[in-house]
């Protein structure tokens, strides 16, 4: 019973001191004023008393329940994807029983409508592309990734003289973001810089509450120096970049990042979510949560949280409502419209 309490008294102190509050959330609001002790005694006495059960099962129960429940995010924060591989039984069990409450229908969503829409979106890419990542129509081109990463033993190889360099570009005026779930900051800020010239990170912490912007420099002649040598190519096309609401975390912050440098939105509203993520446990039990210290802001200091304004909906009527997304002659008209071109 000592540990069990102690257990729960350690879970709470952790979510009020590191939590993000990133603002999707179920209890966001309630987070204004009240702790998660507070909170869970006021409304959710249930859960409170699974968290301080002695038992695992039961224990777990309460911590999917305030975890995908009450706090989940979109998908940063989340015990699903830390899960031990032997209590997938579990989870499924516990999933299905949150299921009919109130407050899990963005984790629900996340786990079942949103994937089938990506799915559908895939397919009509596909059909668009074919096993291209890169296409070109006219005056419009357009590239696609559906998530951002960097090789690093593979830059650190090349840079030791030992390796190939494991990044080529092309240049594209589009950047299909329509099936990106996000990744690599470092990767993202890159992407960014060479398309800009510019590449930054402005988060906010909640325990300060300041604002803190990030710069980044890229190698752009592979000479192992930040310099003034460094000038991207690419920087004179008219950008646009395609998104949906599948399009989270890092995949909802380059729309951001993009949309404040003058690029047009296209697509569908992202599905939100941007900041740094920090990898906790209770019981033994791991698990994923946003961090207080990084939430992504704009630079207007607005949150982008709930996903990144479009400047052009690109939904259809009908059975394919994507049909449209990867129609560059589509794309080209409404890209050419927005640059006044």
């Amino acid at each position: 019973a000592d540990l069990a309490d102690f257990t729960y008294r350690e879970l709470c102190f952790n979510l009020d001191l590191w939590y993000g509050q990133p603002g999707q959330e179920w209890v966001h609001d309630d987070l204004k004023t009240d702790k998660i002790d507070e909170l869970l005694t006021k409304k959710y006495p249930d859960i409170k008393a699974n968290l301080q059960s002695g038992n695992f099962k039961t224990f777990y129960n309460g911590l999917f329940y305030l975890i995908n429940g009450l706090l989940f995010d979109g998908g940063h924060t989340t015990v699903y994807s830390r899960l031990n591989t032997e209590n997938v039984p579990l989870f499924l069990e516990t999933a299905q029983s949150l299921a009919i409450e109130e407050y899990a229908g963005k984790f629900i969503y996340s786990l079942g409508q949103k994937q089938r829409d990506m799915t559908v979106r895939t397919k009509a890419r596909d059909a668009a592309y074919g096993e291209d990542y890169y296409m070109e129509q006219g005056d419009t081109a357009m590239i696609h990734f559906d998530s951002f990463v960097v090789d690093y033993n593979g830059w650190k190889a090349f840079y030791a003289g030992t390796g190939e360099r494991p990044l080529t570009f092309e240049s594209a005026e589009g950047i299909d973001m329509s099936c990106n779930g996000g990744g690599d900051s470092g990767a993202m800020n890159a992407i960014e810089w060479l398309m800009t010239g510019q590449g930054y990170t402005r988060s906010e912490s909640r325990l300060t509450g300041r604002t803190k912007t990030s710069a980044v420099q890229f190698d752009m002649n592979f000479d192992g120096v930040f310099d003034e040598n460094d000038v991207s190519p690419y920087t004179d096309y008219n950008y646009g970049v395609l998104t949906s609401s599948y399009a989270f975390s890092c995949g909802n912050a380059y729309p951001w990042f993009m949309h404040e440098h003058g690029a047009m939105i296209l697509g569908q509203k992202t599905g939100g979510g941007a900041c740094c993520i920090r990898i906790t446990s209770a019981a033994g039990i791991e698990f994923a949560c946003s961090s207080c210290s990084g939430k992504i802001v704009a630079d207007s200091g607005e949150d982008v949280d709930f996903g990144c304004p479009i400047d052009a909906d690109l939904i259809s009527e009908g059975e394919n409502p994507y049909e449209n997304f990867y129609d560059l002659s589509i794309l080209s008209e409404k890209m050419n419209e927005f640059h006044g071109s």
